[in-house]
């Protein structure tokens, strides 16, 4: 795949992205777990459906 930093410095500067913060108590649950933590679920949880393949008809 090419360089993708043009990509990353557009969407750095995105209005829509900067939108998006964590509250106070999504920090805590993060700094209380960690975010390898936070990765791992994430990954769990949508591996399923990304993995899956086309939905059955």
């Amino acid at each position: 795949m090419d360089d993708l930093a043009p990509l990353f410095a557009r969407l750095g500067r995105s209005a829509f992205r900067s939108r998006f913060q964590l509250n106070a108590k999504e920090q805590a649950y993060l700094a209380e777990r960690g975010l390898d933590t936070i990765l791992a679920h994430g990954l769990r949880l949508h591996r399923p459906a990304v993995g899956a393949g086309p939905a059955a008809q």
